[in-house]
């Protein structure tokens, strides 16, 4: 679920850049002579070929078809190309002859020639990194440099898990990164989640990072094209993703997190009992925690949300607090250290309230074929709503991401509705960088939504300038 953002953040990435180099370059869609529906394409020779070599692949990297062990990757890709000469063979509307897929596999085989050359330097490179210990020693080198700055931590990491990623497979690179490098992001404040997101996109971003830009050598041989060429290409379009990471760790929303702390209020199951008799006030304990770790000397609010007097408490070094609540509800306010109030939620004390669970009760005889699954109910008078992530701001962050995205793409292609003048180019770089950094404090100070509202602002200024020019060039 958390990733779900950045996913689509990304592909809207590549979709503007390549719909504005088109544009740019004078690309026009391709006219659809006969319109075909979904069932009659997938029925077609195309179709069928390639959707049933899809599931065959599936099929066989994770034993479907009845095997007690699932292929290995070269052996499934082995067994497809079968699958697919099968197909070709067995279609009705354009059967594939013995001479025609002789001269495919040849065709394939040539035109891998060079991928398998430049796959081959490639390895011998990381193959010299890998056992000259570079690795390990870079590791260690920006740990030690980056343990005080979230930013050149960040870049940091960037960098190596791209390395990584370009010899070793995206897991194995993901889980030596997150071990080396997942606790010095988790010391400056990172939430755990984001940080083993970013990690593992880098990894993955290898593959269209030059020189060794395996997708891109893979695209290259199938189109025929330069292999370096088409990695750059592959590079230059997906520059905007590079930044998408960086954008989820300083704004958590995209993820559907929060930065805040979170109230912890857990009752002994006695106490609860005793709570749900008695109906009398109820002295608790009660903890603030961020991802696991303790906030120490934290000022937290609790105000009736009926009415009435807000009454302050300071944690203690462990980050716990006692409070005596009368039956009703209470807002959680959180003050940070620039002295901000920001809700958390709201701590509900009601002591008719039950929890319904499942229980297994086995037969008196001990046969547990004869078991049976009881529903209870037990009291929890005690609860927390939490509020800390609101709609709101995920729809701020996502619309700033999007404009921001939109810009930068513009703003790398140089074309919008038409080319891109160099001034206009210029405001539209910075209404991107105002929209897609991180919320600054200047003087003490919160300035993200202002930089927001500028950056918004300069976007539509500069399109409009834009989008006039191509009218008048148009007239």
């Amino acid at each position: 679920k958390a990733a779900v953002l950045p996913a689509v953040l990304y592909y809207l990435s590549i979709f503007m850049i390549v719909h504005f180099y088109a544009k740019l370059t004078g690309s026009a869609a391709e006219k659809i002579t006969e319109k075909r529906s979904v069932l009659s394409m997938l029925v077609q020779y195309e179709g069928f070929v390639f959707f049933g070599a899809l599931l065959a692949l599936i099929g066989f990297l994770t034993g479907w078809f009845g095997a007690t062990t699932p292929s290995s990757p070269s052996r499934a890709v082995t067994y497809t190309l079968g699958v697919i000469i099968l197909l070709g063979v067995v279609h009705p509307q354009k059967k594939l002859s013995p001479k025609i897929a002789i001269e495919a596999l040849i065709k394939s085989a040539k035109s891998g020639i060079s991928l398998i050359a430049a796959s081959a330097c490639v390895g011998i490179v990381l193959g010299i990194v890998q056992a000259s210990g570079m690795t390990q020693d870079f590791n260690s080198a920006v740990a030690g440099v980056v343990e005080h700055s979230l930013l050149l931590a960040l870049v940091g990491i960037m960098v190596v898990s791209i390395i990584l990623g370009m010899g070793l497979p995206s897991a194995v690179c993901y889980l030596l990164m997150a071990t080396l490098m997942g606790s010095v992001l988790r010391e400056l404040g990172v939430i755990p989640l984001a940080a083993h997101l970013f990690i593992f996109y880098f990894g993955m971003m290898s593959m269209v990072t030059p020189p060794v830009a395996l997708a891109a050598y893979a695209s290259a041989s199938i189109a025929d094209a330069p292999i370096m060429a088409t990695s750059f290409a592959a590079f230059r379009f997906s520059l905007v993703g590079f930044l998408l990471p960086f954008i989820f760790i300083y704004r958590p929303e995209l993820l559907l997190l929060s930065n805040k702390p979170e109230v912890v209020a857990k009752l002994p199951q006695v106490v609860a009992d005793k709570a749900a008799e008695t109906k009398e006030p109820l002295s608790v304990n009660l903890s603030l925690a961020r991802y696991g770790r303790q906030e120490a000397n934290a000022r937290v609010d609790l105000t009736p949300v009926g009415g009435g007097a807000a009454e302050e408490f300071t944690a203690d070094e462990g980050g716990m607090f006692r409070a005596t609540l009368e039956p009703g509800a209470y807002r959680v306010d959180f003050h940070n250290q620039y002295g901000e109030v920001r809700r958390l939620g709201e701590l509900v004390y009601d002591p008719a309230r039950v929890e319904k669970y499942t229980e297994t009760v086995a037969a008196p005889d001990g046969d547990a074929s004869e078991s049976q699954v009881v529903q209870r109910e037990k009291a929890a008078p005690l609860f927390f709503r939490d509020q800390r992530l609101s709609l709101v701001d995920v729809l701020i962050a996502c619309a700033a991401a999007v404009i921001g995205i939109v810009a930068l793409a513009g703003a790398l292609t140089g074309c919008l509705f038409v080319r891109i003048h160099p001034l206009v180019r210029v405001g539209m770089f910075v209404a991107a960088v105002l929209l897609l950094s991180p919320d600054v404090r200047i003087g003490g100070m919160q300035v993200g939504a202002t930089m927001n509202i500028v950056g918004v602002a300069l976007f539509g200024v500069t399109s409009c300038i834009n989008y006039m020019r191509g009218r008048a060039a148009a007239a």
